[in-house]
């Protein structure tokens, strides 16, 4: 059983290794939960038609240079994407702090529609309301 008693069915040998092997960032708000969710639906959208997704990256990217000029993130966001569909996959579901500021200042906006941001945020909330249980 787990060590932390919670009748999860776990092995307690890994559920110490996944406390030391868990993300150090920041704690997630439900904000960061959000931004968290919908991220990984567009990481679902990159591996099913990455070509799209990751020209409407792009896309936004230079949007933003033209109208406000060069930023670090930006900079950072067009280098994962030139690492390919991988590295940004793994970044948009990275739970630690780099993915948390990251995603706070995406460049995949119109990635995903309406039904799909209010599914994301519906899970959200619920991952919250869960945390203060």
């Amino acid at each position: 059983m787990c060590a932390c008693a919670c009748a999860c069915g776990k092995d307690s040998r890994y559920s110490a290794i996944e406390t030391l092997v868990k993300p150090k960032g920041k704690a997630m708000n439900e904000s960061d939960r959000r931004n968290l969710e919908m991220h990984r639906l567009v990481a679902g959208k990159i591996q099913r038609d990455p070509l799209t997704i990751l020209k409407i990256a792009i896309d936004n990217i230079q949007k933003y240079r033209r109208e406000h000029g060069d930023h670090p993130y930006m900079r950072e966001w067009e280098s994962v994407i030139g690492q390919g569909p991988n590295a940004v996959i793994a970044l948009l579901s990275d739970e630690g702090e780099r993915g948390q500021v990251l995603r706070s200042s995406s460049p995949f906006a119109g990635a995903l529609n309406e039904q799909e941001r209010r599914e994301a945020i519906a899970r959200a909330h619920s991952a919250a309301r869960q945390q203060t249980r």
